[in-house]
Formats: structure tokens, C-alpha cells, sequence
């Protein structure tokens, strides 16, 4: 559709700015595409994103959650194409510039993608597409790139491509083996994220250990699976060779000799980035806090103490808060740290410096 042919350009500032109001997002994504002059009316309108997503397995999609009312826009690039294609008898697929794009929506983050709107030849790449994105909804970064099973049809200077020079907040890889992960992904896309987010098995072990000494802000280890046989376990040496900031281990198997040894080492001088660290467990007994405070110098936060700073992953609203019958240790350098059972399930590390 040409711009000067497009009924809107017809209409004062204030009405056609009133009446992009009233569009569903969806249309005014499409709308936004049309020329220069369509996207600034878009801009204009100073839309914001809660959310900036990239979802990679057998298909290629983005996804963005708009504020206030979390609208969301789906966009898949050659689905036909990329989930048809066998990696094993095939080169690695690249998708520079899409043949085919759908968009989808959402009218709330509860509810499945509608509609279907199709995008042919648009002569876009992907790339292109994201920073369209950006602009018309002002903002600076992704929040997250997911990989799955699957993604290993794409070839890696390709997503190297897509997103270089651009800033990746989190990387989350779904049950894929930590070779993959390391080699495929970190290594050959030179993705360097704040979070990395592993919902994996944590094997093999030299792959972990060269995913978790990267200076990220966070770590995530988020088990799903329902038996203490498959789910993540709290293995010492993996948590003390982590140089990350922040520690995130959920649904964690985990004994309290280990989580005792952890904060002795610690106190000695171990994870020197470290400044909050928590071990959740689901199954299993319950923790024992005599036995994981065994043999290290203490004491206990009395009825008039409080300490609180935000939580260090900005995508929860809540705070870490140390109170009454907190464990208050120290470092050999004089810096403390409260350990604290107050959330059920949950042990809390948390370093005040």
C-alpha cells in the first residue's frame, strides 16, 4: 500500500494521532511499516515495551509485550520453512531476509496468539525487524533469548547476525545439553548476556563450568522435572567456581553438610563477585538450619532488626529483607552477610557491602 494512497495521511495531526489510538497494536505494528512517515506517527505516540523476546527452536520468533495493558505481537518468519528443515541433511539455515512473516496477537498475557496476519516479500531482514521494534516502541534491548530443541537448524553467524552490537539481557537455554549450549551458542553467536538461565540437566560438567565463570550478573539454574532423580543438583564445586553476581538455584536437590561447607568457604574468601545467593528445594526433607549453621560464628538478628535492598533480577517486584532470626556471619574481610530460612523452601544468602 503506498503512503500518499493511505487514508490516514489525510487527516489533521491530532485526529489521526486519536484514531492510531484506537487501533489494535497488531495493526498499527503493520501499519508502522508502510513508509517513514507511517513509522514516526507510530513513534509519536510513545508507546512502551514490557517485554522483548526471542524465541529460537524449530521455528524463529519475537515477541514483545506491550505496556500498559500487556498487548502482545507475535512474529514467526518462515514457519513452513524452518520447521520442515532436517539439520542432518542440510546446511545450517539462514534466514537474512524472511520470504514469509506472520503476525499474530494477543490481547492479554493470559490468552493465546489470534488472528493471522501474513507479510510476504517485505525484503526485511530480521535484523531489521528489531530494530523496527525498537524504535517504534523506544526501547533499548532484548530481554531474553530463548533457545530449545531445535535450534541447532540455524546457523550461528546467522543469530550472530541478528543480534551483534545489540544488548541481550537474559539467555535462557531449555532443555538443551550444556555442549550446546557452550559451543553452539556462547562460543560461535558471541552472545554476551547479564543472565544466563539453564532449565537443563547440568552436564557435562566442563561445559557448565565454562558457562557459569562468565562475569555475568546472574545465573539461573530452574529445574522443572518432579523426581529428586532428575532434578538439579547442589553440587559444590559448581556453586564455588561461579563467578556471577547473583546465584538462582530453584527446585535444587541439595544436602546440608554441602550448604554448610558453602558458606564456610565464603566466610574464607570464596565467590568474590557474590552478592545474594539462593538455594531453593521442593522435594526432599526439610533443611535442617542446625546443621547447615554447624561450626560457623554467628548470630542471630534480633526483633528490632531489618536490612532490605531489591531483589537483584528487576523481572520479580519484591525485595530481600534479613529481620528477626536471620543468621548474621562474616567474611574474613570484615564484610557481613545474613543466611535466612524465612521463605519456605528457601535459603537466602544475601552479602552487605
Amino acid at each position: 500500500m503506498q503512503d500518499d494512497q493511505f487514508p490516514l495521511r489525510c487527516l489533521p495531526a491530532d485526529v489521526m494521532k486519536n484514531v492510531l489510538r484506537t487501533m489494535d497494536r497488531d495493526q498499527l505494528f503493520s501499519y508502522s511499516l508502510i513508509s517513514r512517515a507511517t513509522k514516526r506517527n507510530v513513534m509519536d505516540l510513545k508507546m512502551k515495551l514490557r517485554f522483548f523476546g526471542i524465541f529460537i527452536d524449530s521455528k524463529l520468533q519475537l515477541t514483545v509485550t506491550i505496556l500498559p495493558d500487556n498487548y502482545r505481537i507475535q512474529l514467526t518468519f518462515d514457519r513452513n520453512r524452518t520447521v520442515k528443515w532436517n539439520p542432518a541433511e542440510n546446511e545450517p539455515l539462514v534466514l537474512d531476509t524472511p520470504r514469509i512473516v506472520e503476525v499474530k496477537c494477543s490481547k492479554d498475557y493470559g490468552e493465546a496468539f489470534t488472528g493471522n496476519t501474513v507479510m510476504e516479500n517485505s525484503r526485511m531482514t530480521v535484523r531489521e525487524y528489531i530494530l523496527h521494534l525498537f524504535d517504534i516502541f523506544h526501547h533499548p534491548l532484548i530481554t531474553s533469548i530463548r533457545f530449545a530443541e531445535g535450534s541447532d537448524r540455524f546457523d550461528n553467524r546467522f543469530i550472530r547476525r541478528m543480534v551483534e552490537g545489540l544488548t541481550v539481557n537474559r539467555t535462557i537455554f531449555h532443555q538443551l545439553s550444556l555442549d550446546i549450549c557452550y559451543h553452539h551458542l556462547m562460543i560461535r553467536t558471541t552472545i554476551h548476556p547479564k543472565t544466563v538461565l539453564l532449565n537443563s540437566d547440568l552436564e557435562p560438567v566442563e561445559s557448565l563450568q565454562k558457562l557459569v565463570i562468565q562475569n555475568t550478573e546472574d545465573v539461573v539454574f530452574h529445574s522443572k522435572l518432579f523426581t529428586p532423580e532428575d532434578s538439579i543438583p547442589f553440587r559444590l564445586d559448581d556453586v564455588l567456581i561461579n563467578s556471577s553476581e547473583n546465584i538462582h538455584m530453584y527446585c535444587t536437590v541439595s544436602s546440608d553438610t554441602d550448604l554448610n561447607r558453602f558458606l564456610k568457604l565464603w566466610m574464607k574468601g570464596s565467590n568474590p563477585r557474590l552478592k545474594y545467593m539462593e538455594v531453593g528445594w521442593t522435594l526432599g526433607p526439610e533443611k535442617d538450619q542446625l546443621v547447615i549453621m554447624n561450626g560457623i560464628r554467628h548470630r542471630v538478628m534480633e526483633e528490632d532488626e531489618r536490612r532490605e535492598r531489591p531483589y537483584p533480577m528487576k523481572i520479580e517486584k519484591r525485595t530481600v529483607v534479613a529481620s528477626e532470626g536471620a543468621f548474621v556471619i562474616r567474611r574474613y574481610n570484615g564484610v557481613e552477610a545474613t543466611v535466612s530460612f524465612q521463605r519456605p523452601q528457601f535459603m537466602e544468602l544475601a552479602v552487605w557491602d
